[in-house]
C-alpha cells in the first residue's frame, strides 16, 4: 500500500488526519459528503479536479462538499494535512468517500 492516514485529531466539528503518499502512489478521484481542506506539506502532484494544476508544499487547498478531487504524478514523497468539517472523512473505521 502506498498511502498511509494517520488521525492526527478530532473535534466536534473537525477532523484533522495527516496523509503520505509514497512515490508511485496516487489518490483516486473521489468526493466527501463533508468539506475539506489539505495543507500541502512535503513533496508535489498533479491535483485532479477543476483546475488540474500541479501543488507542492505551503500550497492550501480547499473542496467543497462532493466536489470530487485526488492527486496522482506522484514521484517523491507526498504528504498533507487534511482538515475535514462535520463528522469528518474518517467515520469509525469507515471512510466517507465516494469515487467517480
Amino acid at each position: 500500500n502506498k498511502t498511509k492516514v494517520e488521525h492526527l485529531v478530532t473535534g466536534d466539528d473537525f477532523q484533522v488526519l495527516k496523509v503520505d503518499v509514497a512515490p508511485g502512489g496516487e489518490i483516486p478521484f473521489h468526493s466527501h459528503s463533508c468539506a475539506a481542506t489539505m495543507l500541502i506539506i512535503q513533496g508535489s502532484a498533479k491535483v485532479l479536479g477543476k483546475t488540474m494544476e500541479y501543488t507542492k508544499i505551503g500550497d492550501v487547498i480547499k473542496k467543497a462538499p462532493n466536489e470530487s478531487h485526488g492527486f496522482v504524478d506522484i514521484s517523491e514523497p507526498f504528504s498533507f494535512i487534511s482538515i475535514s468539517y462535520g463528522k469528518g472523512i474518517l467515520q469509525d473505521s469507515k471512510w466517507d468517500m465516494n469515487f467517480s
